[in-house]
């Protein structure tokens, strides 16, 4: 491990016991914070507890508890269609990645509360966990989403919690594509019944998958000013969630332009692989490490100092 890499995770060993602590508040906040079905649901996340334990216990463990119940799920962050006998309810459960998740949303209330706008960009967005709470809890607010997601499936599943939530079309756009740092089509292996495990390359041979063709597309390429009007004159920060399975090196590398078009950059990264090229390509980007307080996802900002005081 790099000495940078080595810094991260030590500081998240430091966390260790707060993380655990905070896991398990989450868990039993869940009895409070999901509206409908509490009971049904409430027993799954115990099964899926369950099952991550037996698996980081016994790596070679298969269970795999799926949804048997109600399509759609109402928390207090949001209205969440889920699929069937896959394990999507796991992802917009209150309790997932629940600490970065409160950080997220402690960025964007101090900065939303001082009126002064936010691009929130989900990168790897799934069915909408982090931008549909994102845009519903901050749509009185100067808060502009924008998630991209490979996945036609997901995109489907992503427009109907957007339309479930009644989030205007102007404070949450979507585009169906999987950023790289170059352009064109690639194979992606896609999670029948884990889709947030989906990704570019090979699936482990335990996952019940099949093989797509999805576009790639750079963020550099994307004109935010042209899509977000009311953020074009408004020097807005820019928060970035990344959770792409193993492609956040050609996510960075293809978005360095896009990224030096704001004064100020705060990024969540999903960090469980890959680490040493991904911190490399970080600071190469000079970004600075920030923060780690779980074991998903490690935090980045590049502030211009210059532009930032104007």
């Amino acid at each position: 491990m790099t000495d940078i890499g080595a810094r991260i995770w030590s500081v998240y060993a430091a966390r260790r016991a707060g993380f655990w602590l905070s896991y398990l508040r989450a868990k039993v906040a869940v009895l409070f914070e999901v509206r409908r079905p509490l009971f049904s649901f409430f027993l799954y996340e115990l099964k899926y507890t369950l099952a991550n334990g037996l698996k980081a216990a016994l790596p070679g463990a298969g269970w795999l508890p799926l949804w048997r119940g109600p399509e759609t799920i109402e928390t207090r962050f949001g209205v969440f269609r889920v699929r069937p006998l896959t394990q999507d309810p796991a992802i917009i459960s209150p309790a997932f990645e629940r600490r970065d998740f409160d950080r997220l949303l402690g960025i964007l209330a101090v900065r939303a509360s001082a009126r002064r706008p936010v691009l929130f960009v989900d990168i790897g967005a799934n069915i909408g966990k982090f931008c549909v709470s994102v845009a519903r809890c901050f749509r009185s607010r100067p808060v502009y989403c924008l998630a991209f997601e490979p996945v036609a499936a997901n995109v489907a599943m992503l427009a109907e919690n957007i339309a479930l939530n009644e989030i205007p079309a102007d404070r949450l756009i979507v585009r169906r594509t999987a950023l790289h740092d170059h352009t064109g089509k690639t194979e992606m292996s896609l999670a029948l019944q884990s889709p947030g495990c989906s990704r570019l390359g090979v699936l482990a041979p335990d996952h019940v998958q099949e093989r797509v063709e999805a576009e790639l597309s750079r963020l550099d390429d994307f004109d935010w000013r042209a899509r977000f009007p009311a953020l074009a004159a408004a020097r807005p920060l820019l928060v970035c969630k990344i959770d792409v399975e193993g492609s956040e090196v050609p996510v960075l590398a293809g978005g360095e332009k896009f990224f030096g078009e704001f004064a100020e950059v705060v990024l969540m990264v999903e960090d469980t692989e890959n680490t040493g090229p991904l911190y490399a390509e970080l600071g190469r980007m000079k970004f600075a490490f920030t923060e780690k307080i779980t074991p998903y996802n490690s935090w980045w900002s590049l502030i211009r100092r210059g532009e930032a005081e104007r």
